[in-house]
């Protein structure tokens, strides 16, 4: 399925972008899901290939009921996948997930775009992370300002 005509984001992911234009992407993606999730549709597959050129989130959503039991399937990449959706989080009252997991996978795009490389790219660095033996790694945003 071609739904994305223009190109996506993958083209913008090895090398850094701009803080400006970073904000621009992070808040249209952020408005998108906001309305989505008011929709109750989860996305559950953000990654710079489902975010287009004209910074919209269009594939892969799914409609979830309210009183449904949260989704269970892993439908992430693992660079972008929250720790619940990769089995991590072992302080869920389940083994499911609603649509706070879309939040994860976009701040792991935003990092890449911002530093030009995955958050987490290995299996190893994501467990090593959420058991605390490795630090978030700030290294690659120490240019950023907060103003």
């Amino acid at each position: 399925m071609k739904c994305l005509p223009e190109g996506d984001l993958t083209k913008y992911v090895d090398t850094p972008l701009p803080r400006e234009t970073v904000q621009n992407i992070s808040n249209q993606t952020l408005e998108g899901l906001k309305v989505m999730h008011q929709e109750e549709i989860a996305h559950r597959n953000i990654k710079p290939q489902n975010l287009g050129s004209n910074l919209r989130v269009l594939c892969c959503r799914s409609r979830f009921q309210p009183k449904a039991p949260p989704f269970t399937s892993q439908c992430q990449p693992l660079s972008y996948g929250a720790l619940e959706v990769l089995g991590l989080d072992s302080n869920s009252q389940s083994s499911g997930y609603t649509s706070p997991v879309d939040i994860w996978s976009v701040g792991c795009v935003i990092y890449e775009l911002l530093v030009g490389q995955n958050l987490f790219s290995s299996w190893d660095q994501i467990t090593r992370y959420y058991f605390g033996k490795r630090p978030f790694p700030r290294d690659g945003l120490g240019w950023l300002s907060l103003y």
